[in-house]
């Protein structure tokens, strides 16, 4: 269900800002409850302990969330609308905040409402096991995230469980504080349901079982969990439990290494000086470009340029049309005419792409950034490594078997050096990286088609005045015809 409703994009999402996307089908925005007025109460239909995480995964979905009074008091049972004639307990005398979970909700909702009004907006959902679940929300401005995990209890009817071992959960940086943290205690010494008894003037809930909750502390302070760097995985950070029974929470707040905040200002920056004027303009929908406006944000260090503004537009200006289709397009027969045995690229679960240059890539790209499809076979392959950015960038250097030209040389030295920082992002970033730095070169290059096409069309234009003329005494020729025969 959150998967389903709870995120507005996916992580890593292709911006919406220079994406033109056709009018596709759509999820209508959820109203998303923890509990409705007709629904079983979880204490009833599952057990006692997925009431905080239940509550902990709604707080997590991007929509409106709601729930039904009962749910916090963990009242066991549906009450019936029609049917009920008791009352609710009154505030203070009966039912406090440290009823039931009541203070946790409090919390869960301040969460919910802060990751909506500081634009984490993208969702990704992990089934760390069959129970145990991990939502990361992200921003998409300085990709810090949120993470939070729940240890949900459909079917574990022991009433003190314990904690079952699951694996690590990676984040995509460095974990800054503990937001919060909730324990679900039974304090009876079996089944909390069995020594109930409802109120014969007010709706009830549960006594016996209460919510510990800490909000708020430095990570070190959690009783849940320890924090392990992973130095193989680029110095990010992976969340081990050791006491995270059935019942628990725990969110964090996650923010970039150095070195991949780093990267993400770099690529923003090379971006911005190569393709700044398409990005801020884009309208035409052919670019797959990122959302820039926050390319200055304080969060992310301001770092020197590492190539001069304009170098790809002074480069690209200098390559024939012959470079320009070696760069945008052959295919197998041609690329293998000098006999170097080159296939178009292979990705696996997709397959061969339709040619060895960027058009092949984009003939690809641009139908997952229009739909962002972030499962599709080409972003998984990107999020496993950046080979196709090696092939692609191999195939036009000097040294490659297939000779091509020194100006599609220099293009090529100059595009490694640009994309260079996408191999120190976060792994969900790739994918929409990748896209933004080649689609905004193929669409510099085609630019510059256009400005050929425009001299050629012209010189041919000439052409036709000198060679053309009308002949009475000659056969009667279409003037379209007589055209299409000089070009």
């Amino acid at each position: 269900m959150v998967h389903r409703f709870g995120g507005l994009q996916p992580a890593g999402a292709f911006p919406r800002s220079v994406i033109r996307r056709r009018l596709l089908p759509t999820l209508p925005h959820a109203l998303f409850y923890d509990q409705t007025h007709d629904n079983e109460s979880p204490a009833y239909k599952r057990t006692v302990f997925d009431y905080v995480p239940s509550a902990g995964l709604c707080a997590m979905s991007f929509c409106g969330t709601a729930s039904v009074r009962g749910f916090d008091e963990m009242v066991p049972y549906m009450i019936d609308v029609v049917k009920e004639t008791r009352v609710y307990s009154t505030w203070d005398k009966e039912v406090n905040s440290g009823s039931g979970l009541i203070a946790t909700k409090a919390a869960l909702n301040k969460l919910h409402k802060w990751l909506a009004s500081h634009r984490y907006t993208e969702t990704f959902v992990d089934q760390v096991d069959k129970n145990v679940v991990a939502v990361t929300r992200f921003n998409p401005d300085t990709a810090a995230s949120v993470v939070l995990v729940a240890h949900s209890c459909f079917y574990e009817r022991n009433p003190h469980p314990q904690h079952q071992r699951f694996r690590q959960v990676v984040v995509n940086g460095r974990v800054k504080r503990l937001l919060l943290e909730a324990r679900t205690v039974n304090q009876a010494s079996g089944d909390p349901l069995s020594g109930f008894q409802r109120d014969t003037h007010y709706i009830n809930g549960l006594t016996n079982v209460k919510v510990q909750l800490q909000e708020d502390v430095p990570v070190d302070q959690s009783s849940m969990f320890r924090i392990v760097t992973l130095n193989e995985a680029g110095g990010v950070d992976a969340l081990e439990f050791y006491d995270f029974p059935p019942g628990c929470i725990a969110a964090v707040s996650v923010c970039l290494t150095d070195s991949q905040a780093e990267a993400l200002s770099r690529i923003r920056s090379v971006l911005l000086g190569q393709f700044g004027n398409r990005l801020r303009n884009a309208s035409n929908g052919q670019v797959l470009g990122p959302a820039i406006e926050s390319a200055t944000d304080n969060l992310l260090p301001s770092l020197p340029e590492i190539m001069e503004a304009g170098t790809i537009s002074r480069l690209v200006a200098d390559l024939s049309l012959n470079d320009i289709n070696w760069l945008f397009y052959r295919c197998e027969r041609e690329e293998n005419c000098c006999g170097i045995g080159r296939k178009p690229y292979f990705i696996p679960g997709y397959g061969e792409l339709p040619f060895c240059g960027l058009q092949g890539v984009l003939s690809v790209l641009r139908t997952v950034a229009e739909e962002n499809d972030m499962g599709h076979a080409l972003c998984g392959h990107l999020r496993d490594g950046l080979w196709l950015m090696d092939y692609l960038i191999q195939r036009c250097m000097s040294n490659d078997p297939s000779c091509p030209s020194k100006e599609l040389d220099a293009l090529a030295q100059a595009v490694r050096q640009m994309v260079e920082p996408t191999y120190h992002l976060p792994r969900y970033l790739v994918p929409s990286s990748f896209g933004m730095l080649i689609g905004c070169l193929y669409q510099r290059v085609a630019d510059e088609v256009i400005y050929f096409l425009h001299i050629f069309w012209r010189s041919l234009n000439i052409q036709y005045v000198y060679l053309c003329t009308s002949v009475p005494s000659a056969e009667s020729v279409g003037m379209l015809s007589m055209q299409a025969c000089v070009i």
